[in-house]
């Protein structure tokens, strides 16, 4: 699951002025911060561009423990 430090980095900004600056809708943005949607890349390194913040210091992936030891299993076979 891709989770990311958007809404923690955009601060008191709204959605829109961020949305604008990268180029989507006020809608397309909101998707991205809840987590709901995945940016693009272009979209990844507008937003990486606009914080000042490497890729991976704003979108990060959570394993959990159920899909650790699947994938664990797996590499074993």
């Amino acid at each position: 699951m891709i989770k990311n430090n958007l809404k923690k980095l955009r601060g008191d900004l709204s959605q829109k002025t961020i949305a604008d600056y990268v180029g989507i809708t006020q809608q397309q943005y909101s998707n991205i911060e809840r987590g709901d949607r995945i940016p693009s890349f272009g979209v990844a390194l507008k937003l990486s561009h606009f914080f000042k913040k490497p890729i991976e210091e704003i979108f990060f992936t959570i394993i959990d423990n159920k899909q650790l030891s699947r994938t664990k299993r797996r590499e074993a076979i």
